[in-house]
């Protein structure tokens, strides 16, 4: 059962308003650190705080509004088995590609991300596969049709890899939140960090919608644009960052995955458009009719 369905016989729910309230206002905040970050990085300016805090702060940011989602459009028993599925699986995956270079290639983080688990993987960096899989799940889920529900793991690991794509020449360049140990073509990054993504965040994306069990439209759950949101959000910080920083392929990437939300964008569009009693209710089972039936003459 959705936590939004705890209100029942007309009686306010006043916890839920309050969830609901503290998601805005931390959305707000994502919003307002949104602006921060695509100024200041693009134009090199240097913050009054300091600057590893103020990226792990949005990191952490993201995860606690993906969970905080999570609770109003589900359960906090879902939120709690959703962050209990990705939290040790997304640190058992970052902790195995700096040690043995394993799937993405051999890399290792710097202390630009505070703080750090067992010396090795920066907590925050952890904390962002919350709003990585919970995004990507309902994006997919948002831009796949009904018929073809099979595809959303696939597709989400496709935005989610594409999202690398955009955030990796800011990452490892600009700010250095990791190093690279080999080289690629793709400014400097090896090519198989793409595959080793599409196949981590696969599995990662798996597990999230098997604890969630995500079989819902996406836009039916309460609240719907804060994950899709924070998704697009990402995406488009970094491809404005990369193409005021010099990295114009990651722009072009962030702009093709924009497109990706037109169709299902001008769907949802015709849908909201098409006169309610033009849609057939699913709840009422379609009634055959008879060609033969007496007329009204006889």
């Amino acid at each position: 059962m959705h936590a939004a369905d705890s209100a029942r016989n007309g009686r306010p729910h006043r916890r839920l308003r309050v969830l609901r309230w503290m998601l805005f206002a931390l959305f707000a905040l994502f919003v307002v650190g949104w602006a921060l970050a695509v100024i200041g990085i693009s134009r090199n300016m240097r913050l009054p705080v300091d600057e590893r805090w103020a990226g792990s702060g949005m990191l952490f940011l993201e995860g606690t509004i993906a969970l905080l989602w999570i609770v109003i459009a589900f359960s906090w028993r879902h939120a709690a088995r959703f962050a209990l599925v990705v939290l040790p699986s997304a640190f058992l995956i970052e902790f195995i590609g700096v040690t043995v270079g394993v799937p993405v290639g051999p890399y290792h983080y710097t202390d630009a991300l505070a703080p750090s688990i067992l010396g090795r993987v920066p907590a925050p960096i952890t904390c962002a596969w919350l709003m990585i899989a919970l995004g990507t799940l309902a994006t997919a889920a948002w831009i796949v049709q009904r018929e073809r529900r099979w595809a959303i793991i696939p597709v989400a690991a496709l935005l989610a890899t594409g999202l690398d794509a955009c955030l990796e020449p800011t990452a490892y360049h600009v700010k250095a939140y990791w190093l690279w140990e080999t080289s690629g073509r793709y400014y400097g990054i090896p090519a198989i960090n793409f595959l080793g993504w599409f196949v981590a965040s696969a599995a990662i994306v798996a597990l999230a919608a098997s604890a969630l069990r995500y079989r819902d439209s996406a836009t039916r759950l309460p609240l719907a644009f804060v994950p899709i949101s924070l998704y697009w959000a990402t995406v488009l910080m970094f491809a404005l960052i990369d193409g005021f920083r010099g990295y114009p392929i990651g722009t072009v990437i962030g702009a093709a995955l924009c497109i990706m939300a037109l169709p299902p964008l001008l769907r949802w569009r015709r849908e909201r458009l098409t006169p309610a009693l033009d849609r057939p209710d699913p709840s009422i089972p379609s009634r055959p009719t008879h060609a033969s039936a007496p007329s009204s003459q006889e």
